[in-house]
């Protein structure tokens, strides 16, 4: 057999295997994104900002229940909703005290005008808890016994 078409077999069998390596890679990586896709859906946190009507009924209707009051001591003494635990926002060591909390357990939280707890909102959501409701009114919105 001539050198160049011994050549040009050798080449085109390379070839060929180069072709069905890349293509296999893509596959692979299609397979890759698509686990990575199930699996962001899978983890995919409830953030939500509530009205009052809402935030009473998940109060109602949710069990286990972290109810976080986000405003200063001074504010939470004043007046508080049910059995809330305060956390006050402004404490340097806020984001220590709710990494306490359960992130597998729902969590409403409020503070004076939806402000503090509206930034608590979002902290709580990048830190991974699964379920976060915010009194977006806050407590001067809510009634009153």
């Amino acid at each position: 057999m001539p050198f160049n078409t011994l050549n040009n077999k050798m080449m085109n069998k390379t070839l060929l295997t180069l072709a069905i390596a890349i293509s296999s890679l893509g596959v692979v990586s299609c397979q890759n994104k698509a686990n990575d896709e199930a699996k962001e859906q899978v983890t995919t946190n409830i953030a939500e900002r509530v009205d009052n009507t809402r935030f009473s009924a998940l109060m109602a209707e949710l069990q286990d229940e972290q109810l976080i009051d986000v405003r200063t001591p001074d504010e939470y003494n004043a007046g508080a909703i049910g059995n809330a635990t305060n956390i006050n926002f402004f404490d340097s060591d806020f984001k220590q005290q709710i990494e306490k909390l359960d992130k597998t357990k729902p969590v409403m939280i409020y503070c004076q005008s939806g402000g503090r707890s509206g930034k608590a909102l979002k902290q709580l959501n990048e830190m991974g808890f699964t379920a976060v409701y915010e009194l977006k009114t806050g407590y001067g919105g809510w009634p009153k016994e």
